[in-house]
């Protein structure tokens, strides 16, 4: 899979499809090594893909692209006035409601005595309280093969026993990455839960080893030794961390701070969230 360091709500291989790219140069690779080859090289044009912009001269990177990509999701999300796309938001800091006499107590409530409230910045589009939870289902062995015969392996098939049910809760992401935002695979050709097991195919490039990518440059073309082939598994990763991504209700989903009452020394909770903030 295209990653980078920063995330994005638009996946970098979705954003390579939807701008007509070369989705194996895009990834830095090509499958010289077969007869005949599979996604050629252009040599009189430098179409592939690096990961940082230092490993080639005058090319725009995945991580510059990332980079850009963040920048206008920002743009779009303060015209907007909500994100265009679901995200958990974390670390929001709101200052409670006071009343206009800063020498006076509002006792929680406002000038018509009803209960203050405060408004997220992603204002109606607030879909709901609770935190991303990431659950490991399992690493299994990925298994490669060749639909169409043309000798590219260039179906990924991964399959493991779960309890979850919902196709939407299922992602991929580089196995040992802990599951970080960053690391997942995506997207995915298909998703499919049955009799206790979850299967996902993708296509097999989006599994390149990303160690390879991290490489020094040398001097040589990009049709030689900075070139990944896909044409051998061997450049492929074996296993995949397969997580259940979820909101996760049982987690705080906010966090009240205020003086305390210096005659009763007792703090008062609101009587249905106890404190942790109701989704109103």
């Amino acid at each position: 899979m295209a990653r980078a360091s920063l995330p994005t709500l638009l996946s970098l291989d979705r954003y390579a499809d939807l701008m007509g790219i070369n989705p194996a140069h895009f990834n830095g690779a090509a499958a010289n090594s077969l007869s005949p080859s599979v996604f050629p090289i252009n040599v009189g044009c430098k179409d592939v893909w690096y990961q940082h912009a230092w490993q080639t001269e005058d090319a725009l990177s995945r991580e510059d692209l990332a980079e850009a990509i963040y920048d206008a999701e920002k743009d779009i999300e303060k015209e907007l006035g909500y994100s265009p796309g679901p995200k958990w938001v974390t670390n929001e800091v709101h200052t409670y409601p006071r009343p206009f006499y800063r020498g006076v107590f509002g006792n929680g409530l406002n000038v018509r005595g009803q209960m203050k409230s405060i408004k997220a910045r992603q204002g109606s589009k607030f879909i709901q309280a609770g935190r991303r939870g990431a659950t490991l289902i399992g690493t299994p062995t990925v298994v490669y093969s060749d639909p169409d015969g043309d000798g590219l392996d260039e179906l990924a098939t991964v399959t493991i026993a779960t309890t979850v049910t919902d196709t939407c809760e299922i992602a991929l992401f580089t196995a040992s990455e802990n599951g970080a935002s960053e690391w997942e695979v995506r997207p995915l050709k298909s998703v499919a839960i049955a009799a206790g097991s979850v299967t996902v195919t993708l296509d097999s490039w989006k599994l390149i080893d990303p160690d390879l990518w991290e490489f020094f440059p040398t001097g040589v073309t990009e049709v030689s030794g900075n070139l990944i082939d896909i044409g051998t598994t061997a450049n492929f990763v074996t296993t995949i961390d397969v997580y259940r991504i979820f909101t996760d209700f049982t987690q705080v989903s906010a966090q009240f701070f205020w003086e305390r009452d210096p005659i009763t020394n007792t703090l008062i909770f609101c009587s249905t969230c106890g404190g942790t903030g109701c989704e109103t």
